[in-house]
């Protein structure tokens, strides 16, 4: 099936994998958990993408989407040390968002 925008049909077999249980809450705004981006496409040895041609194009735009959240949020840290360091910070020449 190339097209996601139809539904699987009823005859389908369905086969749980599991139960998934959360626990907890995290803090997703943690530096390390910044770090982490989606990706559609299934990159592991003997699981394949569906042919969908979206998925292509969705794991495109989250891997954009992931390196600007972190080149923003290392721009802000980096301006964040310049004001803690008696630095002009955000007003500086040459400072641009």
């Amino acid at each position: 099936m190339h097209d996601a925008s139809v539904p699987w049909p009823d005859s389908r077999k369905e086969v749980p994998f599991g139960t998934i249980t959360l626990t907890a809450r995290v803090d997703e705004q943690e530096p390390e958990r910044r770090k982490i981006s989606f990706d559609p496409l299934p990159r592991v040895e003997g699981i394949d993408s569906s042919g969908d041609p979206l998925t292509e194009v969705r794991a495109d735009v989250y891997l954009l989407s992931g390196r600007r959240r972190r080149a923003a949020a290392a721009r802000l840290a980096a301006d964040d040390l310049d004001a803690g360091a008696g630095r002009a910070g955000r007003g500086a020449p040459g400072f641009r968002r």
